[in-house]
């Protein structure tokens, strides 16, 4: 059983992580999350259905971890990342980081959209996931999954074009 947890995580470990951090926006907490992801997927491995992919179940566990993250975090004051003071302490965080002003503006663009479409967004165009993939991670109807998808471009497109952003 052992074997089979250390190769799915070899296999997923990043793409979980890459995706739990987009959700919750804190590597810290996209760490400690990826690691719960892999110790329930161990504990609930009996009740694995071979004919689900073990990715979707994976990025099932993620999504339900990271949004009930979201929501505990939503009870306790809001801490905002002032870069401003960030910057008066010892230069440009986005610099140090190696974001360029570009890059900059499609990550804050991003954190702007809601919960739904963000996910949808990250699990299409960062981990490669097939609409009917995504569906089964979020429990929702191929056809929702598209058209949040494709509000959440067109979202993006516009904060970005407001933002003078080219393509």
């Amino acid at each position: 059983m052992e074997a089979w947890i250390d190769d799915l995580y070899r296999r997923h470990g990043s793409a979980v992580f890459s995706f739990l951090r987009g959700m919750v926006r804190d590597s810290h907490a996209a760490e400690d999350l990826m690691q719960e992801t892999f110790a329930r997927a161990l504990a609930a491995a009996d009740g694995f259905e071979a004919r689900a992919l073990p990715s979707t179940w994976l990025f099932t566990i993620a999504r339900n971890l990271a949004l009930n993250h979201i929501r505990s975090r939503r009870h306790e004051a809001s801490r905002r990342c002032d870069l401003n003071s960030i910057a008066a302490a010892g230069g440009d965080p986005l610099e140090k980081a190696g974001i360029d002003d570009e890059a900059a503006l499609v990550l804050a663009a991003l954190v702007t959209l809601g919960e739904e479409k963000r996910e949808v967004f990250l699990l299409k165009v960062i981990e490669g996931l097939t609409y009917r993939e995504i569906a089964g991670v979020i429990g929702c109807p191929m056809g929702t999954v598209q058209s949040r998808f494709h509000r959440a471009l067109g979202e993006l497109k516009r904060t970005l074009e407001r933002e003078g952003v080219q393509k």
